[in-house]
């Protein structure tokens, strides 16, 4: 009766050490650039939306899990514009923050082609208020990636879509004010 117990564990127990990430298939470093469309609302901003060209810089530690990997990165990039108050259309610009991305992506290590999706955390940092006093800082996020890696020896070419919706109010008092972001960036990355 024991051993019809531990039937279930003996077939588990392999696989699970199968599947364990054993060391770090590569650790990397690179820059990425691409356009960040932020969409505000509840802040009856005027226009409530900007596109902004914006670059950065990731790093990234890559484990092998059979067939697929696990990818914990982090990157830092220029900064985004979000509309915070009405009226900003007439000249007035808009405040600026800078991101600062935490992520965890799953993906296909099929070779030469690598997609993956992922979820990642945001802090958003005010750079420029702009005028606006009541900014909260940072704005947090939660989002998620779709992306594509092309794996050439030691150099990683990825294209990826990247969602974040803050989780902060913009605006400390009174706390409203939500905002949207969407991302659709490119990157080239050194993998040793």
């Amino acid at each position: 009766m024991k051993s019809l117990r531990l039937a279930p564990l003996a077939l588990v127990l392999p696989a699970a050490i199968a599947l364990m990430p054993t060391r770090a298939l590569a650790f990397g470093f690179g820059i990425e650039g691409g356009g960040t469309y932020t969409q505000t609302s509840g802040l009856n901003a005027s226009p409530s939306n900007i596109w902004t060209l914006n670059g950065g810089i990731i790093i990234e530690n890559n484990f092998p899990i059979a067939v697929l990997f696990l990818d914990l990165w982090a990157d830092v990039q220029t900064p985004i514009q979000l509309q915070a108050t009405p009226n900003m259309g007439t000249g007035q610009p808009s405040p600026k923050y800078i991101p600062i991305d935490l992520g965890l992506r799953l993906g296909l290590d099929i070779g030469l082609l690598q997609p993956y999706v992922g979820v990642l955390g945001q802090a958003a940092i005010v750079t420029d208020g702009s005028g606006v006093l009541n900014l909260n800082s940072p704005l947090w996020g939660l989002g998620g990636d779709l992306g594509l890696d092309i794996a050439v020896v030691f150099l990683r070419f990825g294209i990826e879509l990247r969602a974040v919706e803050t989780l902060t109010a913009i605006e400390s008092e009174p706390s409203e004010g939500s905002a949207f972001e969407f991302e659709a960036l490119a990157s080239v990355r050194l993998s040793f």
